[in-house]
This record gives structure tokens, sequence and C-alpha cells, in this order.
């Protein structure tokens, strides 16, 4: 209250009026007679080589003190490169050397002061798995898929039991604010079928994929769990079938260089059996793909047909 109370005194004073005292009498706390307004300045002791490095241009004294005297600073005292700086009492922003640096990088013009570029000792670039992150959604947007993306927070309703999925151990969240995000998804698949579900009303077909993180079970790691990058995609009409995602599949896969792979037959819960295949490379799988479920569409709401894959990406890379 006495810093705004000073600011208000001072901007009434440079208008014309006149500065009186008051004395306040307080019947509790340890000061229990104040006089105000209380316009007593405060010094700072600044050194012109600082100065010159946190601006990046070199500054004689003289322009220094000129500078701060266009800046409505005092200098009370000048030994060699120290100056002490005196603040006004309305200045209650000025807390930190650097401060008083900004005003004078400001008095000087900022339109004078010449750029020039930051000098790093590293220059950045992508990683590796981001770059092939974006070469599979390039890939895929080929294809004919649209990106959409998910929240990696779900729930063990959407994540097991809507996918026909048993019951098992999954990554909770303590204390969850949300009844529908209280686990970490293992697999994107549900995460799109729930998109779906919320978007019945658009025109069909419907095909969306995401790259996205996954959070698996991993001992070894700090926190006991590990982000894995996957992929995977959903095409919703009339006539989806095994036929058209593996079509896909395949050619995602070779246009990204993996040349060696195997699709072989395979039992999911959440696809049809008969119509379910995993994908094998290097003698590792790296994932399913097949024809939905008819109870899993069921359970989302789906009217139509549904075939999907998903996919590993940071075993492939």
């Amino acid at each position: 209250m006495l810093n705004t109370l000073n600011m208000v005194v001072v901007s009434l004073a440079e208008r014309g009026g006149k500065i009186h005292s008051a004395e306040i009498h307080y019947s509790y706390g340890p000061r229990k007679k104040v006089v105000t307004p209380q316009l007593q300045t405060k010094t700072m002791q600044i050194d012109l080589g600082s100065i010159n490095e946190g601006l990046g241009f070199r500054l004689t004294r003289d322009e220094l003190l000129r500078l701060l005297e266009k800046a409505r600073y005092g200098v009370s005292r000048v030994q060699g490169p120290t100056l002490t700086v005196v603040v006004p009492c309305y200045r209650i922003d000025i807390m930190h050397r650097v401060d008083i640096a900004e005003d004078v990088a400001i008095a000087y013009g900022y339109n004078k002061i010449k750029p020039r570029w930051q000098r790093l000792p590293v220059s950045g670039g992508l990683t590796p798995k981001a770059q092939f992150s974006d070469l599979v959604r390039e890939l895929m947007i080929g294809l004919g898929y649209q990106e959409v993306l998910t929240f990696i927070m779900t729930n063990p309703d959407d994540l097991l039991t809507k996918m026909r999925l048993k019951p098992k151990k999954v990554i909770e969240i303590v204390n969850p604010r949300m009844a529908t995000m209280t686990c970490m998804r293992s697999w994107l698949l549900p995460s799109l079928l729930e998109f779906l579900s919320h978007n019945t009303h658009v025109e069909y077909p419907q095909r969306i994929f995401e790259a996205g993180h996954a959070v698996v079970f991993d001992g070894k790691a700090e926190t006991k769990t590990k982000d894995v990058l996957k992929l995977a995609c959903v095409s919703v009409h009339s006539n989806a079938n095994f036929a058209e995602i593996k079509s896909n599949l395949e050619a995602l896969l070779l246009n990204i260089g993996l040349k060696h792979f195997e699709i072989h037959e395979a039992k999911h819960p959440s696809f049809i059996e008969g119509r379910t295949a995993a994908v094998h490379a290097k003698r590792k799988n790296i994932g399913v793909l097949g024809e939905i479920h008819p109870q899993v569409l069921n359970n989302w709401e789906l009217k139509n047909p549904a075939a999907a894959f998903e996919i590993d990406l940071e075993e492939i890379l």
C-alpha cells in the first residue's frame, strides 16, 4: 500500500500538486506510528563491464552516465568502472542490476542495437525417431487417412472391457479427477474407436490414424514404465474388410523401407477370428491387423464394419 501511495503522490506532484506528510497511529502491529508518504530513494551499485556484457555492445562511462540520467536515475558516486546509482522512490519495479541495464537499453534505443544470431554451442534438429514418425504420418495421409490426436489417459472399461480383453494390471493414476481418465493407455486402438463413436453423424467412409505414445510396464526403468511410439489406424465403412487394411499396411511398411516382414494368421479378442493376423519382422511380433469384432463395434455403438491395424513403430525403427 505504501508503494502505491508513493506512485500516486509523485504523479500528482508532477502535475503541480503539493506533498504533505501524514502521521498514522495504529493500535496494533510492530509499527504503531507510520509517517507517509515515504519517499526515500535507494542505491544500487553497477559495473560498466557487466552492463556492457548484458547489453551485448560497448558503452563508455560517459555514455552510461548520460543514459542513466535520461532514464531518470541519479548517480551519487563514480569510482572507476563502478557506479552507485540512485533509484527514484517510485521505481518499485527495480529489484536487480539487470532492471537498470534494461532501462539503459531503452534509453539507448532498441533500433540502434545491431541484431546478431544467437551463439549456441550446438545446432538443433529432429531426432531420428521424430523424423521417422513424420515420415509415417505423411505416408498414412497419402494412403487416404486423416490424422487425429487423442488423450494418452483412459480407463479400464474403454481400454479392456469394450475391447473384449480380460481384466489385467494397468498403469493407474493416484487420485484421478475424472472417472473417464484413471489410467494410461497401453495401445491406441481403443482411443480411435472412441473417437469414431463420437462422430457417427459424419459421412462415411471414415479412415483415421494416430501415431502416438502408449505407456507399458518396464521393470528396468526408474518409473517402472516406458513410453512406446505406436501407429494405429481404422477404416470404417460398409465394405471395410481384411484385404483393405492388409494392403494399406503392406504399402506403409514397404514405403518406410521394411521389405522383410511376414503376416501370419493369429487370434485376438478384439478382432474377428479367421480375419485376424499378426505382423512379424526379424522374428519379432510388431503388430496386429484384422476386422474389428462385432461385439466391439456394438460396445462403441458403431453401425458399420471396421478394419484396423496397430504396429509398434519403435520396433520397426
